[in-house]
C-alpha cells in the first residue's frame, strides 16, 4: 500500500524523450518493498532468500496507471502485480481503493497458507505532504485518520500480519512552494 515509489515508477530512468513508453513504465518487479525480479535488491527478495516459499512479490513492468484523489480506475492492476497494491499518485485517502484490490487478492490466492505470516508494507504520505504544503485539501489529522482506518480494515480482514509502517522523509523544499 504505497504511492509511485512502491509501484516502481521512474526506476527505469529517462532514456531520450521524457514522454516515452520507457519513461512511463512502473517497474514493479524492482520496487524496493515488494519487487520480486531476479538479481534486484528488494525486501521481498531478501525474505525469499531465507524463505523460498514466499508468494506475492510483483514482477516485471507495466505502463503507468495513475490514481488521482479518489479517482482510481478499476483496470489498473495486472496479473504480474500479485500483492503489490501500490498506485502512482496515491494519497492516504486512496488506501481503501488499494485494499479493495489487496484483501481479496490475498484471500483468494491459491496455495497461500491463510494462517501463515504476512508482511504489509505501508509507505505513503509524500503526495499528502505536498498537498498540505500547497494549501490543499489534506491535513495531518486527516492523513493519520486515513492510515489508522486502513490498518484497522486490514487487521480485521487478515490474521498474523507484520506491519511495516515506513516514515516518509521528504524535505519541505521538495513541495515546490512558490
Amino acid at each position: 500500500m504505497n504511492p509511485s515509489v512502491s509501484a516502481g515508477f521512474g526506476i527505469g530512468g529517462i532514456q531520450g524523450q521524457f514522454l516515452s513508453d520507457n519513461s512511463l513504465q512502473e517497474y514493479r518487479g524492482s520496487s524496493f518493498s515488494i519487487g520480486g525480479d531476479p538479481n534486484v535488491t528488494t525486501v521481498a527478495n531478501m525474505v525469499r532468500y531465507y524463505s523460498r516459499n514466499l508468494v506475492g512479490p510483483s514482477v516485471g513492468n507495466n505502463l503507468i496507471t495513475l490514481c488521482f484523489q479518489s479517482f482510481c480506475p478499476n483496470f489498473q492492476y495486472h496479473a504480474n502485480d500479485y500483492f503489490n497494491a501500490a498506485q502512482s499518485g496515491a494519497h492516504s485517502s486512496d488506501l481503501d481503493h488499494e485494499l479493495d484490490y489487496l484483501i481479496p487478492t490475498v484471500q483468494q490466492y491459491a496455495g497461500l497458507n491463510q494462517s501463515g505470516w504476512k508482511m504489509l508494507n505501508v509507505f505513503i504520505g509524500s503526495n499528502d505532504l505536498c498537498a498540505i504544503c500547497k494549501g490543499g485539501y489534506r491535513s495531518p489529522t486527516e492523513y493519520g485518520q486515513n492510515i489508522l482506518a486502513a490498518l484497522e480494515r486490514f487487521r480485521s480482514s487478515m490474521t498474523n500480519v507484520f506491519v511495516n509502517l515506513s516514515k516518509n522523509r521528504i524535505p519541505i523544499s521538495d513541495c515546490n512552494l512558490q
